[in-house]
């Protein structure tokens, strides 16, 4: 006698199907295993990749720099102060110099009076074409040494000399001759 024909069960019955059920459970165990391998690899790719990066940054910092220092260019020194030369039996002492600079000429002047009550006096540059140009202006102390730094559109070499003059008579007490 033939089999009867098999009836599908409902949903959600407790009688099992004609087919067998295949055993999953090993299947999804392997699928699981896998990717947790996947991701332990990739996770541990990445640290090693931080721990060396950290330990190359530690090791850059260590070493001492080896690089060249910047190149910086040379500036050449001031030339020296010159003694100026009294006109005259003056208490005073002086000596100056002249730099070139771009925009014209720094002019540096140091003067010590040695005199009883002081005076007021100029620094006069004179062109080689002859004009004259008031730089500075100071009042002298006793026992005292003026320092002056001024600056002046004349070029260095249009200079032709320096004088200390006096205020109160415009004479000149010294004077520095520039070749």
């Amino acid at each position: 006698m033939p089999d009867p024909p098999a009836v599908p069960s409902a949903p959600g019955s407790l009688v099992p199907d004609s087919l067998p059920v295949p055993d999953l459970l090993p299947v999804l165990m392997r699928k699981v295993r896998r990717r947790r391998r996947i991701r332990n690899g990739v996770t541990g790719g990445v640290a090693a990749l931080a721990v060396a990066a950290g330990v190359a940054l530690a090791v850059s910092l260590s070493l001492p720099d080896v690089s060249p220092p910047p190149t910086v260019p040379a500036v050449a020194a001031p030339p020296p102060a010159l003694a100026m030369s009294a006109l005259g039996e003056y208490p005073i002492q002086a000596a100056a110099r002249i730099d070139p600079q771009s925009w014209g000429t720094e002019v540096e002047m140091s003067c010590s009076y040695r005199g009883g009550k002081g005076g007021d006096y100029s620094l006069v540059a004179l062109g080689r074409d002859g004009t004259e140009t008031q730089l500075a202006t100071w009042k002298a102390l006793p026992e005292n040494t003026a320092k002056v730094v001024v600056g002046t559109p004349m070029k260095s070499q249009e200079i032709a000399s320096l004088e200390i003059r006096s205020m109160r008579t415009g004479k000149p007490l010294m004077r520095l001759v520039y070749p």
